[in-house]
């Protein structure tokens, strides 16, 4: 596996770790309250962070993809975790 690709792997895994975060601190108050008291800040400023270093990840690794297949999957990353960030950022 090329290093280009193996980026782009990273990105994506990043990209479905932000949307479990995401989808585990929005539907569940207790689970909220939980991590807030577990790290001491709220959990959106972590999926905050994840999904920007998400989108430097997409970008990197979309230099390097050649195939319909890796420059999709990169695309998506970068789309989906622009537009989580961009969501997180209105709601916090």
């Amino acid at each position: 596996m090329g290093k280009a690709k193996a980026i782009n792997m990273i990105s994506f895994f990043l990209l479905l770790v932000c949307l479990s975060l995401f989808l585990l601190v929005a539907t569940s108050h207790e689970s909220l309250l939980f991590l807030k008291k577990l790290l001491g800040f709220h959990p959106l400023n972590a999926v905050l962070v994840l999904s920007f270093l998400t989108i430097l990840i997409s970008l990197i690794g979309f230099t390097g993809a050649f195939t319909w297949k890796g420059k999709f999957r990169s695309l998506f990353s970068l789309m989906i975790s622009l537009s989580l960030s961009i969501f997180v950022s209105v709601v916090l």
